[in-house]
């Protein structure tokens, strides 16, 4: 079952190799396969789905928030600047194309300190600030970190769905090579536009370490 659900992956990999769409911090032109960007498949939702989210929750909210309502959609679109802070931080470079590479990992490491702004303890600290000095600011930026936040929980909760399902297809072998591997890694094949279908099993495999790593670099 796994092997077909490969092939039918691989399909609409061909299938839908050239379309727009932009990715992480990177952005894809119509002329750009699919299989040619870097792209993470992890527990983090990807900036572009934050951004129509926060969008739409924005447009939602305007009628009660009026011309505040970009703050809570800028601090949640904003809160991901720790990914970039941190890798420059780290490693000593402002290079924005480095810190893509460095998260456009098939498994990149998870550090904590990579997400600093989604940490509890700042988010929690920034609300006793607001308690403490009742500024409107404060609290529409809050509205917007938690917001963020809470699209990473579903997303990682789906994505952890996803990759337990499809794991137990496959029964502990990769459906690429062949080999037995524990655990297998989750691999998105097709972006889906539609958020709605964002979810949906077809459009992800489960994958060996190293074919993972090579179906990220072809």
């Amino acid at each position: 079952m796994q092997q077909h659900a490969y092939k039918q992956a691989n399909a609409l990999r061909s299938k839908f190799g050239f379309f727009t769409f932009w990715k992480g911090w990177g952005t894809r032109t119509a002329h750009t396969p699919i299989h040619d960007n870097l792209h993470v498949d992890c527990e983090v939702m990807r900036v572009q789905e934050h951004l129509k989210l926060s969008t739409l929750a924005a447009t939602v909210a305007l009628p009660w928030m009026g011309k505040d309502v970009w703050i809570p959609l800028t601090a949640s679109v904003l809160i991901d600047v720790d990914h970039y802070i941190w890798h420059a931080v780290k490693y000593r470079t402002l290079s924005l194309r480095a810190a893509i590479q460095y998260f456009g990992q098939a498994d990149p490491p998870r550090r904590q300190a990579a997400r600093l702004l989604h940490h509890p303890l700042v988010l929690g600290t920034l609300l006793l600030i607001a308690l403490r000095t009742r500024s409107r600011f404060l609290w529409l930026v809050l509205a917007g970190l938690l917001f963020h936040v809470s699209l990473d929980v579903v997303h990682a909760t789906q994505m952890q769905s996803l990759k337990q399902s499809l794991s137990e297809e496959a029964n502990g072998f990769c459906p690429e090579c062949g080999e037995e591997c524990e655990p297998l890694q989750l691999h998105t094949v097709y972006f889906s536009p539609n958020l709605l279908d964002r979810y949906n099993q077809k459009y992800f495999v489960v994958l060996c370490p190293t074919c993972h790593e090579r179906a990220h670099k072809k």
